[in-house]
């Protein structure tokens, strides 16, 4: 993108990608934080993870993005003297098809013979239906066909009964939403209430008692917020028009995630 951007859009760019990256630190900050002599730090801490998030990119990055970043790349540099790899060359991730019991192949077929609803209640009736897998399997089957499986949005939840369901499968028809076809007409706006109403059912849900139950609800809150986010990107650029209770209920969860 920064290579090929018209000159009259490149400045926005770049004033985006600074943005991006944050405030360079002062020198006496970093040298706090990766002190001299120092050959393991944790790289999952704050500000470090957001350092080496400049790091990770700047094989790719023009000199004049990194300003103000070299004390950081250099003293990083010490500690990885082979230097990041290229993100342009980093492995997209698939996830295995074991950690699903049911596969998108077998569900598309149903889709296709009796309607994504009846996919979904046999995605629904698997024995590890809240698995995080499933995130994967409804994202290939709502990008395969996306009219489809957004035309009837509720009849599509109330098949997958599971608020983890609903999540995943929510955020694959917002990624999509801009697909010929997907969420028509009112659709949208009633796929902003739905994900407000999947997210209330997973807060008020009690908490796991075991930790991988835990983690497939944690993953489930993420992707419900993320379809919420890419919905209301949707809705703005389209110019959606909202009803006035769903603007309230829209603002009070953005409010709430943001207070901490």
């Amino acid at each position: 993108m920064l290579g090929s951007c018209p000159p009259e859009r490149s400045a926005q760019l770049e004033t985006d990608v600074r943005t991006a990256l944050g405030t360079p630190p002062p020198v006496a900050r970093v040298a706090e934080v990766l002190p001299d002599g120092a050959e393991r730090v944790d790289g999952l801490a704050e500000p470090l993870a957001s350092w080496l998030r400049v790091w990770d990119w700047s094989p790719v990055l023009p000199a004049r993005l990194l300003a103000g970043w070299e004390p950081v790349l250099d003293t990083v540099k010490h500690l990885q003297p082979a230097g990041p790899s290229d993100p342009r060359t980093a492995p997209m991730l698939e996830p295995h098809r074991a950690t699903t019991a049911l596969y998108a192949e077998d569900l598309a077929e149903a889709a296709a013979g009796h309607g994504p609803p009846a996919a979904a209640a046999a995605l629904a009736a698997a024995s590890d239906a809240s698995a995080e897998g499933y995130a994967m399997v409804l994202h290939r089957l709502v990008a395969a066909d996306p009219a489809a499986w957004t035309a009837d949005v509720p009849a599509v939840l109330t098949s997958l009964q599971l608020p983890e369901l609903g999540a995943f499968y929510l955020a694959a028809a917002a990624v999509l939403a801009d697909r010929p076809g997907a969420l028509p007409g009112s659709a949208l706006a009633d796929a902003v209430t739905a994900v407000l109403d999947v997210r209330r059912r997973l807060d008020e849900t009690a908490p796991a008692t075991d930790a991988a139950a835990s983690d497939d609800r944690s993953t489930a809150v993420f992707f419900a917020d993320q379809a919420l986010f890419d919905l209301l990107t949707t809705v703005w650029r389209t110019d959606t028009a909202l009803a006035g209770d769903q603007e309230k209920a829209v603002l009070a969860h953005l409010h709430a995630l943001a207070a901490p």
